[in-house]
């Protein structure tokens, strides 16, 4: 699926794990935390915030997700915030054709990785931090392109999308993440965007 003219970016969480400092599971991530906090004490066990990148067309039925690289943070420490690697990771702006104006929350990453890509897109931010969820934007804008930023549509499809995943689902199945909640999310997105298509379109799709 191709995006064009008018995309929101964001990364929302579907849920926190509690992961064991000990578990097998996850000891690639340990490490990693270990090598990023030199000198600091390892917690009993750390925060798993499984997250997931999205974009959606403004005015369209259209969104694609992409599962996150899992990281780790200590017990009362921020949550992740999506890093130039996260964005990278996720591909989603390999989806967006040359010449689209993408609006985001505030985070430099997806600012970044648009100049790397070198398509022409240009990213236009509000700043959640400051309490700033949508905002006349300043500054140049492309034809046909909104002047008001934020990410009110990608932030509605989170809303919808985490009432699909049931909340009866566990997080864990044998000490690893419940597989079923990322199906249930890429379910959602199939559902979502076959609601403005016709049967071939669906079926092409799968």
């Amino acid at each position: 699926m191709r995006l064009n003219s008018q995309v929101e970016l964001d990364v929302t969480s579907l849920r926190v794990a509690k992961i064991s400092t000990a578990n097998p599971n996850f000891a690639q991530e340990v490490e990693a935390w270990k090598s990023g906090h030199v000198g600091q004490r390892v917690p009993k066990y750390f925060l798993l915030y499984i997250r997931i990148a999205g974009a959606s067309q403004r005015g369209l039925s259209k969104l694609c997700i992409a599962k996150l690289p899992y990281v780790l943070v200590a017990p009362k420490a921020k949550p992740p915030v999506e890093s130039k690697q996260d964005v990278q990771a996720s591909r989603l702006l390999a989806r967006i054709n040359a010449g689209t104006t993408c609006y985001t929350d505030g985070n430099r990453s997806w600012k970044a990785v648009a100049k790397d890509v070198k398509k022409q897109i240009l990213v236009k931010s509000v700043s959640h931090r400051n309490a700033q969820f949508t905002n006349n934007l300043k500054g140049p804008k492309r034809k046909g392109a909104s002047a008001i930023g934020g990410t009110q549509q990608l932030d509605r499809c989170w809303h919808h999308l985490k009432r699909f995943v049931a909340c009866n689902l566990k997080t864990k199945v044998k000490s690893q993440i419940n597989a079923a909640i990322l199906d249930k999310a890429f379910q959602f997105v199939w559902r979502y965007n076959a609601s403005t298509q016709d049967a071939t379109e669906r079926l092409a799709s799968l």
